[in-house]
């Protein structure tokens, strides 16, 4: 996969995660607890610190910007 994607596996999977999960988070009706078990994450806090680690803030921070940036 590396050979044509530059990435591996993993990394690809956490691509796809992560805009799945900002696409989730976009939707006022589904808390992050929500967003989180939809995705699969064994809780809320696991949840959080991928989001975070990959995007540099909270789902809920993210959320909150995205809702900003729209209006």
């Amino acid at each position: 996969m590396r050979k044509f994607y530059g990435k591996n596996a993993s990394q690809l999977i956490e691509e796809e995660l992560l805009l799945d999960a900002k696409g989730c988070l976009l939707d006022p009706e589904k808390s992050v607890q929500d967003v989180a078990e939809l995705l699969n994450f064994s809780d809320q806090s696991a949840f959080c610190k991928f989001f975070r680690r990959c995007c540099g803030v909270s789902p809920g921070a993210y959320r909150k910007n995205e809702c900003i940036e729209k209006e």
